[in-house]
């Protein structure tokens, strides 16, 4: 009855609060750890934008996201 239901009206009707869970998601993957080298250091990436004209910019490299994975 819910599927059928479901193929009349629109995702959002079926699955309101999903923005709530992406916010969510999207804030806890926000806080993610940098990964360590060998010698224990953190890792730091350069990226080169173009609206930059060529000047880099220094990141920290995170730990892969959590998609809701148990580990």
């Amino acid at each position: 009855m819910v599927g059928a239901l479901c193929k009349t009206i629109t995702i959002d009707m079926c699955f309101p609060h999903r923005h709530i869970l992406a916010a969510v998601h999207f804030n806890f993957n926000l806080q993610r750890e940098c990964q360590k080298n060998a010698n224990d250091a953190e890792q730091i990436k350069f990226t080169y934008p173009k609206f930059k004209n060529g000047e880099a910019t220094v990141r920290n490299v995170r730990v892969s996201q959590n998609f809701g994975e148990s580990a």
